[in-house]
């Protein structure tokens, strides 16, 4: 992880601030045309660009996919642009995550003494749909040493 500017729970990042500039500066647009492009709320785009706020995952995943990177590609974890291979088919959080789970041969209960949240928090996602926060995905994708690409189901590539 770079070391930027962090706040609690990974919220701003000043190298996600210069690659999200980059990435628009690129496709020569402005911050309300790339909005547009990606059916993004324009403020969420103004807010990466001007201050690093990263949005929640799903705007990264939307992000990313339509650049064809990587999550910490994106996030400027890395500068290792060429390293996306898009999972064919592409999974899901919660199926990766049960399959991980059998892999391990382990429970979700198992993982928290790894993590630093409740474990009660995989069976709220699984039921409900929903993703993790940023700071979250680091911990699981950590705890079993993946990638969040692989984590999110993007890529086939650990």
């Amino acid at each position: 992880m770079s070391e930027d500017t962090l706040i609690p729970n990974r919220r701003i990042s000043d190298a996600f601030r210069l690659r999200i500039t980059e990435l628009i500066k690129n496709a020569g647009l402005n911050n309300t045309t790339y909005a547009k492009l990606l059916h993004i709320d324009r403020d969420t785009i103004t807010h990466a660009a001007n201050y690093g706020i990263i949005p929640k995952v799903q705007i990264l995943m939307r992000i990313a996919d339509h650049h064809k990177i990587t999550i910490t590609y994106l996030l400027g974890d890395n500068d290792d642009e060429d390293n996306f291979h898009e999972a064919s088919p592409r999974s899901t959080f919660h199926i990766r995550v049960k399959e991980l789970c059998e892999e391990k041969k382990i429970v979700f209960s198992d993982i928290k003494y790894h993590v630093s949240f409740p474990y009660a928090y995989f069976y709220d996602w699984m039921r409900e749909g929903t993703l993790p926060t940023l700071d979250k995905l680091d911990s699981i994708a950590s705890y079993f040493g993946v990638s969040l690409d692989y984590l999110l189901g993007r890529s086939d590539d650990r």
